[in-house]
């Protein structure tokens, strides 16, 4: 196939994209696959996320025209509701339909390779530490507390 009149974005799609005759032994083993989400058995503490606000806020467009990268960081906390807000927009999921369940952010064919940890210094109402958002639950997972080393 002549393909010097795609571009390149066409062409990059074309080439990695999924192909049922490409897969070892003709296809998926639909009856042996992973969980869709990460699981940690040696968590500290869980924390739920706070109920989400989709009704107030910026819009769009003003938070992108007021974004602004800084390099001077405040000491003030932000409150847990704050973050659970930020952790919902990361990976949140925003609708089921059937047995799928969508997050904010797209995936290509909801395969979601993107995991969320934080390194929370300055939040209300938790330690600080390291922690993974744990998207089936809608809860932060305290992996390890402090401030670290």
């Amino acid at each position: 196939m002549d393909r010097r009149g795609e571009g390149i974005g066409d062409m990059y799609h074309q080439e990695t994209k999924y192909r049922r005759e490409a897969m070892p032994r003709g296809g998926l083993d639909w009856a042996h696959q992973p969980s869709p989400y990460k699981e940690f058995h040696n968590a500290i503490k869980y924390f739920p996320i706070r109920p989400i606000d989709q009704k107030s806020g910026k819009s769009l467009w003003e938070a992108i025209a007021q974004r602004r990268s800084v390099r001077e960081f405040s000491e003030q906390s932000i409150t847990f509701s704050e973050l659970s807000q930020l952790i919902w927009a990361t990976q949140g999921i925003t609708t089921t339909s059937g047995e799928f369940e969508f997050r904010a952010s797209p995936s290509a064919g909801a395969l979601y390779p993107i995991e969320t940890y934080l390194g929370v210094n300055r939040v209300e109402e938790i330690p600080s530490g390291i922690y993974h958002y744990n998207v089936k639950e809608a809860q932060l997972i305290l992996l390890r507390e402090g401030h670290g080393q």
